[in-house]
């Protein structure tokens, strides 16, 4: 593997917000969107299996940096690492919206596995905000729960 150039927050981030463009305009309305393409020669952007890999391999360059989780971690530490947490949360949340929307809807599959994926980044991300900011991950430990 050839020694990459350390990644900076910002630039993935940067990157990640046009994809996420591609991904409002796949589900933002499905149908009108289809029905209008098919009537012209316009080229739509579609999340492509292409995405996934992107975002799996930046996942695992940032999950290089970091230590392995042994306990959850409780999300919050820099601010960017908050933000990056909730971001993760509303993710999550789009995906289960696109999965009952799909229901009804045809939808791109790969928007659906490009939602999971990207909210594993996004925690990713965080944990790595956090790390590069010397700030310690609050771990969980359920163990010493009282039963």
């Amino acid at each position: 593997m050839s020694k990459r150039e350390p990644l900076t927050l910002e630039q993935e981030l940067e990157k990640l917000e046009e994809d996420c463009r591609k991904v409002t305009l796949a589900i933002s309305n499905a149908r009108t969107i289809r029905e209008t393409v098919e009537a012209s020669e316009i080229e739509v952007p579609r999340i492509r299996e292409t995405f996934i890999a992107a975002i799996e391999e930046l996942a695992d360059r940032f999950l290089a940096e970091l230590e392995p989780l042994k306990e959850f971690i409780l999300p919050g530490g820099t601010a960017a690492g908050a933000t990056l947490h909730f971001a993760r949360t509303v993710a999550r949340r789009a995906e289960r919206r696109v999965v009952e929307l799909s229901e009804n809807e045809e939808i791109n599959s790969q928007t659906i596995v490009y939602l999971n994926r990207l909210s594993d980044l996004l925690f990713v991300l965080a944990r790595a905000a956090n790390q590069r900011a010397g700030v310690p991950e609050t771990m969980t430990d359920f163990s010493k729960r009282s039963k």
